[in-house]
């Protein structure tokens, strides 16, 4: 079988037209077995390359969807992970520009633990996993006295990303009795959630969109 690589379709199209410069001239044309010409041939031959670089190609093309596809939403969802790497290397910077001092970063077993508390309050279960699975929480002070900041981060935050995190917020007052502010960590926001920050309801942590550009 030729393979679909450049030296074989090379070697085929000189072939080619070598068996072309037989069929142009007045000897009749060379046949092989099968009776047919050399240029028939090598013609077959070429289009069977061609087949196979292309199934190759259209391979490739299914791997890389295929890779793409384990990761929700592609591309955009690529960039909100990065963004969230990002994100927790500036957790000192998120509490610095809300006056705050940084103390940890709560690990997500407590937040499991705080989300069996809430089950017991009648907290839907899809409620609780969202809550448990937070990007970022963080644990902090202001004035010698605890407090918590709810971080939701993505590259372009909407209304589902300011509604969970002011949600989340909320579940951190009612389990520690301490404030907790809502921060969306994002390049860019919707018009919603522009709103929301407008009100004061939830801070902006902008993310450099140059950090999250490959060098």
């Amino acid at each position: 079988m030729i393979t679909p690589n450049g030296d074989s379709m090379e070697s085929l199209l000189r072939q080619n037209q070598w068996a072309a410069e037989d069929v142009e001239s007045d000897e009749p044309p060379q046949l092989l077995p099968g009776g047919l010409s050399r240029f028939v041939h090598t013609q077959v031959e070429i289009n069977k390359a061609v087949v196979e670089r292309l199934d190759a190609i259209d391979e490739k093309i299914d791997n890389i969807q295929n890779d793409m596809g384990q990761v929700k939403g592609g591309i955009g969802d690529i960039k909100g992970k990065y963004a969230r790497y990002e994100v927790e290397r500036d957790v000192h910077l998120i509490t610095f520009d809300l006056g705050l001092q940084y103390l940890r970063e709560i690990e997500r077993d407590e937040l499991a633990k705080w989300a069996q508390a809430l089950s017991h309050k009648g907290v839907a279960a899809q409620t609780l996993r969202s809550f448990r699975r937070a990007d970022l929480v963080i644990e902090a002070s202001k004035n010698e006295e605890k407090m918590y900041v709810a971080v939701e981060v993505s590259y372009t935050a909407d209304r589902r990303d300011s509604d969970r995190v002011m949600r989340n917020a909320e579940f951190l007052r009612q389990l520690t009795g301490c404030e907790a502010k809502a921060v969306v960590a994002s390049v860019q926001n919707d018009y919603y959630v522009a709103q929301q920050v407008e009100k004061n309801l939830v801070h902006w942590y902008q993310i450099d969109e140059d950090v999250l550009k490959a060098d």
